[in-house]
């Protein structure tokens, strides 16, 4: 689950930016927020990182001159509330 919610908050933002990705990487590391494979049971200071790659061309970064393309890549980091409800 926090797997697809930090994919989906990504999409979103990468939707209202003003870039445009050629390609486009989502992961979600939720290693520190399964606990023993039930998302439910979250501990204090559980956290979620997502890390987004996006690809885009040189030229829309504002180097008309300069061919090809250029990764740009962003992670983010939050803190899971733990008193909010999981839904199962």
């Amino acid at each position: 689950m926090a797997q697809v919610a930090g994919r989906a908050a990504a999409a979103d933002a990468l939707s209202s930016s003003k870039l445009l990705c050629e390609r486009t990487v989502v992961v979600a590391d939720t290693s520190h927020y399964d606990i023993a494979g039930a998302p439910a049971l979250v501990q204090p200071g559980s956290f979620v990182t997502v890390t987004v790659t996006c690809t885009v061309r040189r030229s829309d970064l504002g180097l008309p001159f300069i061919p090809g393309t250029q990764s740009v890549t962003v992670d983010a980091t939050e803190i899971v509330d733990e008193f909010k409800q999981v839904a199962p």
